[in-house]
């Protein structure tokens, strides 16, 4: 009896490796999720029809992660992947153990690029900053190196994101050296509400912003008592109120120089 048990149980465990194993590998058809990946694609290039539809079918299962959870780590290649849901960051680490965050990673950004080169390493970590989803696409990518005449407006599309990205990193590198705190607080603002436009997430001029002061405070360069000051400045000039992880931009396409 005992011995039929174990046997029993042994052939459970098979068949539920089986199922895993085949559910990581299942397509996301039709996924709203998968929806979030192709609004941010489509806002760099068109894709055709087809282009959408390998899209939907290639991307890979969907994973959970908990906040605080290192996605890619410094220095290690990784395969292709998306965030679909949630919210992380990019940052360095000092070898005494500080970290600079860099840059957000929204739904729909690539966390690791499509295009990127197999087996090049990370040049920063990418941490979950809330609770996210990612979708692997090693798939994908095979499909464009089999046959990347069929697929040239997704790598077209691909390789607009990564420049984006680029200007994104250079614009913060000026900012960090040539705006005040304010204006930086601003300037990110902004972005981040034309960023998550672009994939559905913003209600109006408002949005989520799931994040503590000290994130802001590491990003931009400033003191969490100086981004909480800069806070009450925006509300004050009716720039921007942020309340309970909301945003609400006041005087939406007002110049950053007019602050």
């Amino acid at each position: 009896m005992r011995a039929a048990a174990l046997t029993l149980m042994a052939g459970s465990a098979v068949a539920r490796g089986r199922a895993e194993l085949e559910s990581w590998h299942a397509p996301l058809v039709r996924s709203p999720l998968v929806e979030t990946v192709l609004r941010r694609l489509t806002a760099f290039a068109p894709l055709s029809a087809e282009e959408a539809e390998t899209v939907r079918t290639l991307l890979g299962r969907v994973r959970s992660a908990p906040s605080g959870t290192q996605l890619v780590a410094e220095g290690t290649a990784a395969p292709p992947s998306f965030l679909v849901s949630g919210w992380a960051y990019r940052a360095r680490t000092l070898p005494s153990g500080r970290r600079q965050i860099i840059s957000f990673v929204l739904p729909g950004d690539a966390l690791v690029p499509l295009l990127q080169p197999e087996g090049v390493p990370a040049l920063c970590a990418t941490i979950a900053l809330t609770p996210v989803e990612v979708a692997g696409a090693s798939r994908l990518r095979a499909a464009l190196d089999r046959a990347p005449q069929q697929h040239d407006g997704l790598r077209r599309a691909c390789a607009a994101a990564e420049h984006a990205e680029q200007v994104l990193l250079l614009d913060h590198i000026v900012a960090l050296g040539r705006q005040t705190g304010c204006e930086r607080l601003c300037a990110l603002l902004v972005q981040l509400h034309r960023r998550l436009m672009g994939v559905g997430l913003t209600v109006g001029y408002g949005f989520p912003l799931p994040l503590e002061q000290k994130i802001l405070a590491n990003l931009l360069g400033m003191s969490v008592i100086h981004v909480n000051r800069c806070l009450q400045q925006l509300r004050h000039k009716r720039v921007a109120e942020m309340r309970k992880g909301w945003v609400e931009l006041l005087r939406p396409g007002t110049q950053i120089a007019a602050f």
